[in-house]
């Protein structure tokens, strides 16, 4: 059967079946043919780069920091050989800090405030502690120093403490160089991707549910016939 027969005798050209699909369903159909050109392949790697800047993002605004930070300290505990997990829960540590673990900072020498006055951000307390921790001759010191303001998660970050401010300065500047960094524009921009990839793939069901009620009307049409 030839294609325009097809088309034909599904109703995908009639005014009704147009009318469904509408103006989003269109462009669908002309996203979709260039995703096929593409490569799904791209497509999959776009998805996962712009879920893992969405999660860093989102991730950075809960510790009250930019994803420009977050990601270049994320890629700094890694070259260090810290894991992921680890980083991330002394930053939540940081964040939801109380007047009463503040003692802990301050018992160790580091102040929580800046020369402002205004309460130190995560990333720049981890600095401190970190320039702290270098300062200390004895490993059992540090040690001790990293579980007293961390608990079980310090031990774990000090191959990132024990390098200080300085250190871990030089290992977000390698991780920036390593294309590790996320920027804001790039955090924006996934966003942005993942909102159009949500209205696209709506719209290609609205599109599906348009020819499959064709379909539908075609059988049941031709059953009549036959009856």
């Amino acid at each position: 059967m030839a294609q325009n027969e097809i088309v034909a005798k599904l109703k995908l050209d009639d005014k009704d079946f147009q009318s469904k699909i509408g103006t989003v369903g269109k462009a669908a159909l002309g996203v979709s043919t260039a995703v096929i050109a593409t490569g799904a392949a791209f497509i999959y790697l776009a998805d996962q780069i712009a879920k893992t800047t969405t999660a860093s993002a989102q991730m950075a605004a809960g510790f009250g920091i930019s994803v420009e930070s977050m990601s270049a300290l994320s890629g700094a505990a890694e070259l260090a050989g810290v894991e992921q997990e680890k980083l991330t829960k002394v930053m939540e540590k940081l964040t939801s800090a109380t007047a009463e673990s503040f003692k802990a900072f301050e018992q160790i020498g580091v102040s929580v405030r800046d020369a402002s006055g205004n309460i130190k951000t995560s990333d720049k307390l981890l600095e401190s502690v970190a320039e702290k921790i270098k300062a200390m001759k004895s490993p059992a010191d540090q040690a001790a120093a990293a579980l007293h303001v961390f608990g079980g998660e310090g031990k774990d970050l000090l191959p990132l403490l024990k390098l200080g401010k300085d250190g871990i300065k030089n290992l977000t500047d390698e991780a920036e160089a390593m294309g590790l960094v996320i920027t804001q524009k790039a955090a924006v921009s996934a966003e942005l991707y993942t909102k159009r990839m949500r209205e696209v793939g709506q719209a290609a069901k609205g599109l599906s549910m348009a020819i499959g009620e064709s379909i539908i009307q075609f059988i049941n049409q031709s059953s009549d016939r036959k009856s």
